[in-house]
């Protein structure tokens, strides 16, 4: 299962996150989309946007609750299934009816974060259990945002990345042309990335550090694997 992050920012390409598998720079690649998603907004309301932005994270998840026809043909194909496994007939139009029913097409209309009966069908626990933590991981990324600390669009944190990345660009001997190889892209687009005038994407990013031989933690906090801070 995928979710996919968009920005109200033409020049940030969207990035899909398998939450089965995620990325090690998951907390970053949340916050700068998190950071896009709240720019403009006063920050007596950035709480407002952690809530909204995390129920937006919930219906990328469960996109079936906003067809209301869909969502109670799937329970009942559900409902139908399981009877006849477990009881070898099929329900009758009756069971359909009653308040125990309706009340969990409420339900539906509600879906949460953690549902193991109607949230992802044919997985082991194993994958809920990945999938779980890769969620936590993602709410506890957007309720730490700071945009004191963390100004991913532009500012002093980004000319510092393109400050570091060019340290170790000329540290390395490799040219921009070199680099946009590794990283398959242009080096029109590199000497973009490098003197400020466009915003890489997280994956981007992590392409950019792969290819120096460094994390994105360095290229764009300036800490280093030992914690510590250049």
């Amino acid at each position: 299962m995928t979710i996919t992050l968009t920005s109200c920012y033409k020049d940030r390409d969207p990035v899909s996150i398998d939450l089965e598998n995620p990325p090690k720079d998951l907390e970053m690649i949340v916050q700068t989309y998190f950071g896009d998603y709240t720019s403009g907004t006063n920050e007596d309301y950035v709480d407002d946007d952690k809530l909204a932005y995390i129920d937006l994270l919930r219906d990328k998840i469960h996109p079936e609750q906003h067809d209301g026809y869909e969502a109670v043909k799937q329970s009942i194909l559900y409902s139908c299934k399981w009877q006849l496994t477990e009881e070898g007939e099929l329900p009758s139009v009756d069971d359909f009816w009653d308040l125990g029913w309706i009340g969990e097409m409420y339900e539906q209309g509600d879906k949460k974060l953690y549902d193991k009966q109607y949230g992802w069908k044919g997985m082991d626990h194993h994958s809920y259990d990945r999938i779980h933590h890769t969620l936590v991981r993602m709410i506890k990324a957007v309720m730490s945002y700071d945009d004191k600390e963390r100004d991913y669009r532009g500012g002093k944190q980004y000319l510092d990345f393109s400050k570091r990345a060019n340290e170790l660009i000329t540290k390395s001997g490799m040219t921009y042309r070199e680099l946009a190889k590794k990283i398959g892209s242009t080096e029109v687009t590199v000497t973009r990335f490098m003197t400020g005038a466009r915003i890489p994407n997280a994956w981007t990013c992590h392409l950019i550090a792969d290819a120096l031989g460094t994390t994105t933690d360095y290229l764009i906090c300036g800490r280093k694997e030992d914690g510590g801070a250049s």
